[in-house]
């Protein structure tokens, strides 16, 4: 990041650092175009975020939302997404970590729950204060295997509001 809160930052770092950050940083029109391109990329990375399979049974990303904040991550059988939810439950495919945004702009702590709580069930590498290693998330938000491919036109299905 060539200026602002984390100069000398990559982005990656920034998205497991500071994830409410990243988005409102990556929603400003401002930036250089290499790093305008970078973050749109990045953007459309963290929100397309690809789940394991569980006994060949494919997942789905359950957000719970306490009070007007995001509450939780679970990760549900993706037949789950047939039954009713109560409407503090949102359901997707993918994880997608800008949902604390949807519900609180200034969430930060939902946020960073969201990002830590991913992590520990994609990656489960921590440094010995419990902190994400930059290295890693580098790895990580680079390697295509782990978000879902782009359909014709942008459409993937990421995420799906269910309200009973």
């Amino acid at each position: 990041m060539p200026r602002g809160k984390y100069k000398g930052y990559t982005l990656p770092e920034i998205l497991v650092k500071d994830p409410n950050y990243f988005f409102w940083l990556a929603e400003a029109p401002d930036w250089p175009v290499a790093i305008a391109t970078e973050a749109k990329l990045l953007h459309w990375r963290a929100t397309h975020i690809k789940l394991p399979k569980k006994k060949g049974k494919k997942q789905a990303a359950e957000y719970v939302r306490s009070g007007k904040e995001f509450g939780k991550l679970r990760v549900v059988p993706r037949g789950a997404l047939k039954k009713s939810t109560p409407s503090a439950v949102e359901r997707g495919k993918f994880i997608d970590l800008s949902v604390p945004r949807k519900y609180d702009s200034y969430d930060k702590d939902g946020s960073k729950r969201l990002v830590h709580t991913m992590w520990e069930l994609l990656v489960d590498e921590f440094d010995d204060h419990g902190l994400i290693i930059a290295e890693r998330a580098e790895q990580f938000f680079a390697d295509p295997k782990n978000f879902a491919r782009k359909k014709k036109g942008g459409a993937t299905g990421a995420s799906k509001k269910r309200n009973t």
